[in-house]
């Protein structure tokens, strides 16, 4: 059995609150209704969504790409609107408004049998112990890495007393009161138990009886993805981040100040260029060289004789 990644919790007929969920592929979907008593649920694969489709909804002629969109626009309004639900004997009919070419899509949910059920709610719970285990795992890592920061804030912050002293360290401390349990070093059991008590007291403060405070956290654990949501679990891709040592600039370091070479004298001033009518001259004498002119005389061609013949 297929869970959903995503539940919606919702007060539905009167009832205590119930989780709701669909799972969406390329060849159908299948739906859950849950009061944590009962089970309704409805499955449909790619060729009775087609015939649903075309006898209920009027959508005929649906090619495989018009149903995936079909599909994923269900999917999409399932998270975002709130169904509209009748029940008649052991039927639901919820109504999800708002899906492609403005159809009202109806779900018909049957209620299912109690070994039905109690497999329903077996996989819920491994789908609750399977994300508690990876939330675990999260927090067991965070907590790995907080200490590898803690002991390199250490280091730091010794190298800093001995170079600049305590002055501005306890002047951050005195700015920033509030954030000294943060600032000292990370402590694992005294954040657990500053964590227990904080979380005990945002209870009491609700003032709910047993009941309510489940129906709280139903409603606040249902509005996060599952990664972890079956018992088969999707192939995540390796990521490889390279990570940069730290580096110095050459312009901030004592070494590269030290060794930096003397500045160099500066350079003779050009002489500016005189542009003349047909461009520069590149000579650089003060006076420029006077000019010759030189005048030819031409002496014209002599005239060829024409000679007149009689007529």
């Amino acid at each position: 059995m297929i869970l959903p990644k995503k539940w919606k919790c919702d007060n539905l007929l009167g009832r205590k609150t119930c989780l709701n969920g669909i799972t969406i592929s390329s060849n159908g979907y299948s739906f859950f209704m849950t009061d944590f008593v009962s089970l309704w649920y409805e499955q449909l694969n790619g060729q009775e969504f087609l015939k649903v489709a075309a006898e209920e909804h009027g959508l005929e002629d649906l090619t495989n790409e018009g149903m995936v969109k079909l599909l994923t626009s269900i999917e999409e309004c399932f998270l975002e609107k709130k169904l509209s639900i009748t029940e008649t004997d052991d039927t639901l009919l919820c109504s999800l408004p708002g899906t492609v070419s403005s159809v009202f899509w109806k779900f018909k949910l049957v209620k299912q049998s109690p070994d039905k059920t109690i497999e329903f709610l077996a996989a819920l719970n491994y789908q609750q112990f399977s994300n508690h285990a990876y939330l675990q795992q999260q927090i067991n890592s965070l907590i790995e890495i907080i200490g590898v920061k803690d002991t390199f804030i250490r280091f730091l912050v010794e190298n800093f007393k001995q170079s600049h002293g305590l002055e501005l360290i306890n002047k951050y401390k005195r700015m920033n009161k509030e954030d000294l349990h943060a600032i000292e070093q990370f402590n694992t059991s005294r954040w657990e138990k500053v964590n227990a008590n904080e979380y005990r007291k945002l209870r009491t403060k609700r003032k709910t009886n047993e009941q309510e405070e489940l129906n709280n956290i139903i409603k606040q654990v249902a509005g996060d993805q599952w990664k972890f949501a079956n018992s088969f679990y999707t192939a995540e891709p390796e990521v490889e981040e390279e990570l940069s040592p730290v580096k110095i600039k050459p312009e901030s370091s004592p070494v590269a100040r030290a060794s930096a070479p003397p500045p160099s004298s500066p350079l003779p001033a050009k002489k500016k260029l005189k542009i003349g009518m047909l461009g520069a001259s590149t000579k650089l004498s003060a006076k420029p060289e006077p000019t010759t002119t030189t005048t030819t005389t031409t002496t014209p061609s002599p005239k060829k004789k024409r000679k007149i013949g009689s007529l």
